[in-house]
């Protein structure tokens, strides 16, 4: 199967040619068929399997996790919340099989902020060795802290607590190493 994909991408580069899904025929790009080529190389991790990155947060009550797995488009995700007292963290870890599509958003996000809004404060970092950005809102005691490991998994930590290093101290308590370590 997968050297009948790759040579049907070799097939539309060499003709110069694809049809898109109405039918038309299009101009192809190389980079068309590296991106197919790509996807059909990576090995999706499950949704269950991300869940065995969870942090360990001694103090917090972790809830149920939701886990999915889409093998049509090679994506797969889980996401599990955690409490403790009034506050409240949620870790969801994607893995993108390096599809350009999903990682556009995060991407341009390290490049470039998203607009801010009002008493926001948004910074670059680096967090367990990988990039990184966050958005912290004092007053309001919310924030996101979006981490993207080996160019592949999304790690995305939102906090509703009292302060930013709660935020920070949960993202660097899961384990990018061994998550960037699949192949």
């Amino acid at each position: 199967m997968a050297r009948l994909l790759v040579a049907a991408c070799l097939a539309m580069i060499v003709a110069g040619s694809i049809v898109d899904g109405s039918g038309v025929v299009a101009a192809a790009r190389a980079s068309d068929a590296s991106t197919a080529i790509g996807l059909q190389a990576c090995r999706l991790v499950s949704g269950q399997t991300l869940e065995t990155f969870y942090p360990a947060m001694p103090g917090w009550v972790r809830g149920a996790p939701t886990s999915e797995t889409d093998t049509q488009e090679l994506v797969s995700r889980t996401t599990v919340d955690f409490e403790r007292d009034t506050n409240g963290i949620s870790v969801e870890i994607m893995d993108s099989c390096r599809n350009p599509d999903v990682l556009a958003l995060i991407v341009e996000a390290l490049k470039v902020f998203p607009p801010a809004t009002r008493g926001t404060v948004q910074r670059h970092l680096t967090v367990n060795g990988f990039p990184a950005y966050e958005e912290w809102t004092a007053e309001a005691g919310n924030g996101e802290l979006h981490v993207l490991v080996a160019g592949r998994f999304m790690v995305k930590v939102t906090a509703a607590t009292t302060d930013l290093p709660t935020l920070e101290n949960a993202a660097r308590l899961i384990p990018m190493q061994k998550l960037a370590a699949f192949p």
